[in-house]
């Protein structure tokens, strides 16, 4: 991910200034987190009307009562400002490759 946020007023205008966005919640010492970072981020040379960001939970906990997030990482897709689906821990990258092919048609 190229572009990291760091603050809760950060991610929110993320989210509402893009038509879609995906949200990558991680951890700094999450190596499950470190492992699906680089499968997501060549997934989305596909959708190149998806625009990215990270945050980590720990620079910005407040995140996890925005977002209801209990572990990481969670991966958040959103159109329009509206949050359309979420998946955390395990995210098999076929089915956010389907999620993301659903949500950009």
């Amino acid at each position: 991910m190229e572009k990291q946020l760091n603050t809760l007023e950060e991610v929110r205008n993320f989210i509402n200034s893009e038509k879609y966005a995906l949200l990558f919640v991680a951890g700094h010492t999450c190596s499950v987190c470190h492992a699906l970072e680089p499968q997501v981020d060549r997934l989305l040379t596909n959708y190149p009307d998806v625009q990215t960001a990270i945050a980590y939970i720990e620079d910005i906990p407040e995140l996890a009562g925005e977002f209801l997030i209990f572990t990481v990482p969670v991966v958040i897709l959103f159109e329009d400002g509206k949050r359309m689906d979420s998946m955390a821990r395990f995210v098999p990258i076929a089915d956010l490759d389907k999620k993301l092919t659903m949500m950009t048609q």
